[in-house]
Order: structure tokens, then C-alpha cells, then sequence
């Protein structure tokens, strides 16, 4: 059986999964709330992308995520964290988590 690891972007019923994700990943001030998981991926999807591992007998596992939005800023602001400007010149990564039970695998 041959296993893969791929980057996909996610599908839009994946956000709760996601979102227990963050909250496995980051302190209760620091993680993005559901609401705010569900609108990065339906207005900033492009920059969303999902780690999973696929074999042909099981369904997928989601191994991880990296999320960011486009700023209109050249530095990273506090607004930046809360927006995405798709005509923007900044890259602003919010998120990059890995579910715990595939941390310190190498």
C-alpha cells in the first residue's frame, strides 16, 4: 500500500477540522476563532494550504496547515491580521500548525 503526503488546498467543510487544529496549536488570546478560520478560507483560499497524508484505503489525514491573507501594507500591522486585500503587496502568514501526533517526526 503506498502512502503519499500532499499539498492540497482545503475544502470548505475541512474548517472544523482545521479549526481544532488551531486550538491544538496556539493559546486560547492567539488562535483564530471559527469564524475567522471559515472567512480566511472562503476570501483568502489561494493562500491556504492543507498537508495531508492519502493512501487508497483510508480517507485522508490532515497533517497540518499554513493560512496567511494579502495586506496593502509593506510591514506587518495590527489590521493586517484581521483583513485580506487581494490587490495588496504583503503576504501575511497567520497560522502554520501540525497536528501534535506528527510533531518531532523528522
Amino acid at each position: 500500500m503506498e502512502v503519499r503526503k500532499v499539498l492540497r488546498k482545503p475544502k470548505v467543510e475541512d474548517v472544523e477540522h482545521l479549526y481544532t487544529l488551531e486550538s491544538l496549536s496556539y493559546p486560547e488570546d492567539e488562535k483564530a476563532s471559527l469564524e475567522k478560520m471559515k472567512t480566511r478560507l472562503e476570501e483568502a483560499g489561494d493562500f491556504f494550504l492543507c498537508y495531508y497524508l492519502e493512501d487508497e484505503c483510508s480517507p485522508s489525514t490532515l497533517l497540518g496547515y499554513i493560512n496567511g491573507t494579502i495586506d496593502d501594507s509593506p510591514t506587518l500591522r495590527a489590521e493586517s491580521m484581521s483583513q485580506h486585500i487581494p490587490e495588496g503587496q504583503s503576504l501575511c502568514i497567520h497560522s502554520v500548525t501540525i497536528d501534535p501526533k506528527f510533531r518531532k517526526k523528522g
